[in-house]
């Protein structure tokens, strides 16, 4: 019952901040970004696009519920975010999706996945919460060195979480260290294998805007810096990741461009083709 009552208490704190009006309201927020991505020692431009929608969720399974209502306890809500980015190298394209799903009330990341497609082939990551802050992973590569791979990974946070704790308001500005795993799309493109490394948070603040910096404690100095609204429902402005490799400082970036709430999982007809131009996409 304490946990009945709980539950109804934050979702009238959440419809009283405006929470349930934009992220219950059946569509998704669709945002685009101008992208300028550091690969293989050059800047390549793309378009990046976030995602963020909720959905019912199963906190065992860790995948989307087909019906909320057979799953009893079982069933939560989730904010998901997955993040697109299209580039091109050269003569071949590159495609790179991450997904993050964390628990509207908590903020707990229940799982993230990353895939990246490009000619020479395609890698797969994964994973999935164990624990409040104890994850396994799966990963899987046609590169000889990585292979198929699998292990845990204890007591850390996933770079994967910091955006959806942003828009969930779950991390604390005051908050200044952290021990973290880079992001998956970062530890496949570098071949790198998971770790847990400890990382320093920074904060700065203008009149609309807060920027989170983070500063991996690790050989090729990763960094994360992620600026957005300060008033809800606090929409991602632009981040970037930088790295050091052969005594060089490389550094992708991305803007926003466009965001819109659309119900775009029911615009696959060929008369709504003109709205990806209309939103940045071509």
């Amino acid at each position: 019952m304490l946990r009945f009552i709980a539950f109804i208490i934050v979702a009238q704190l959440a419809f009283a901040d405006g929470f349930a009006d934009y992220w219950y309201a059946g569509k998704s927020e669709v945002a685009v970004y101008d992208l300028q991505q550091s690969r293989y020692g050059e800047m390549r431009a793309g378009t990046a696009t976030l995602i963020f929608v909720t959905e019912p969720f199963s906190k065992k399974k860790h995948v989307k519920l087909d019906d909320p209502s057979k799953a009893k306890s079982d069933a939560t809500t989730v904010l998901k975010l997955n993040m697109v980015k299209k580039y091109n190298t050269g003569i071949y394209p590159y495609s790179v999706m991450s997904s993050g799903f964390a628990d509207v009330n908590t903020g707990q990341l229940y799982k993230a996945t990353t895939s990246i497609q490009e000619w020479c082939g395609h890698v797969f990551m994964q994973a999935n919460s164990t624990g409040k802050n104890d994850y396994k992973y799966q990963g899987f590569s046609y590169f000889e060195s990585e292979g198929d791979e699998s292990g845990t990974l204890k007591n850390t946070a996933l770079a994967e979480e910091l955006m959806l704790k942003i828009r969930l308001e779950k991390l604390d500005p005051s908050m200044k260290e952290l021990k973290l795993v880079p992001s998956q799309e970062m530890l496949r493109l570098l071949h790198i294998a998971p770790a847990s490394v400890a990382a320093s948070l920074s904060w700065t603040e203008t009149d609309k805007t807060r920027t989170l910096s983070v500063n991996y404690e690790n050989a090729m100095e990763f960094e994360t810096v992620i600026t957005y609204s300060k008033e809800f429902p606090h929409v991602i402005q632009s981040w970037s990741e930088s790295f050091t490799k052969g005594g060089k400082r490389h550094t992708s970036t991305a803007k926003l461009k466009t965001v819109q709430m659309l119900p775009y999982w029911s615009m696959n007809s060929s008369r709504y083709d003109k709205v990806r131009k209309e939103i940045g996409l071509e």
